[in-house]
């Protein structure tokens, strides 16, 4: 994720590439998401009370029943209405289609790719959209598995056993897509423009570098060879999709896994900055508090 500032995470699945989130009891008032931006797109769906999207351009109010379909890149914020609770997934375009294959530049690029849908409300009156709602229910549940933590009502319908339920997962976010492209074709077609497929393609290379290598002590140019650019082009292909520079973003990275092994696991601070490919736990000390405003050891302690 990028920037992604919740963490209500209930089931990493491993190395599955689609990760489930439930927001738990959300009280009215609770301090907002701030605006932030991911390349991977988001699945969200409200089971109770009401949540504020916010975009650069619009505020929507969503519903108890409806959801929405962020696109990849989009600036985005949300708050929570009076006892909100929603579930949503993450996932790249990848777990639809390899990119560059026909079925991702055919029915998956035209979507991500246009500037001109951010994002696709979501609701139980129109049946098409009914449809994905249903379909996102079940993907819900099937990436729930066995988390110790319950299921919003509305979503143990759709709670079963699978003898393949990555399996099971794949096919039901392709049945998803179809029915998104179906009623939607027209619309994903337009904007999208060639040179911007180019762009998000290598950045996404090269975050995929990041997230392999980060451990290692890596530089811009090894970041730019993983889409096989100039350091000047890696630059300008994050400057145009993520508004930072691909050093900024290895470190912020870096402090994002820093952060998770503080509060997940027992290791020492010394031992997380190696982990997270930081010099020296006095380098990684200073990165960390400059970037979260708190010690590794008061962040451990929160």
């Amino acid at each position: 994720m990028i920037n992604d500032v919740r963490n209500d995470t209930l089931n990493h699945n491993g190395g599955f590439p689609i990760r489930l989130y439930i927001e738990r009891e959300l009280p009215n008032g609770k301090e907002p998401v701030p605006l932030h931006r991911h390349l991977e797109l988001e699945l969200l769906v409200v089971y109770r009370g009401t949540l504020e999207l916010h975009t650069v351009t619009d505020n929507i109010e969503l519903h108890e029943g409806e959801g929405v379909l962020i696109n990849s890149g989009v600036m985005h914020s949300l708050s929570h209405g009076e006892d909100c609770r929603c579930a949503y997934a993450m996932f790249s375009d990848e777990f639809i289609a390899p990119a560059g294959s026909d079925v991702s530049l055919k029915y998956v690029k035209p979507f991500v790719m246009n500037n001109e849908l951010p994002y696709v409300l979501l609701t139980p009156h129109i049946e098409w959209q009914n449809d994905i709602l249903q379909l996102s229910g079940r993907v819900f549940a099937l990436l729930h598995g066995s988390s110790d933590d319950e299921l919003p009502e509305a979503l143990r319908r759709f709670e079963r056993e699978s003898p393949c339920a990555e399996l099971d997962i794949q096919r039901l976010v392709s049945e998803l897509w179809r029915g998104l492209y179906v009623n939607m074709g027209a619309s994903m077609r337009s904007g999208v423009t060639g040179n911007e497929y180019v762009v998000r393609r290598r950045t996404q290379m090269m975050i995929d570098f990041i997230r392999r290598s980060y451990r290692s002590q890596i530089t811009l140019q090894d970041i730019a060879d993983a889409a096989n650019i100039s350091k000047s082009e890696a630059s300008r292909c994050f400057q145009s999709c993520l508004h930072t520079s691909p050093v900024s973003y290895l470190l912020k990275y870096r402090i994002e896994v820093a952060g998770h092994l503080l509060r997940s696991t027992s290791m020492t601070i010394e031992a997380i900055s190696f982990e997270c490919g930081f010099g020296s736990a006095s380098y990684f000390c200073k990165m960390f508090q400059r970037h979260t405003g708190k010690t590794p050891g008061s962040f451990r302690g929160r």
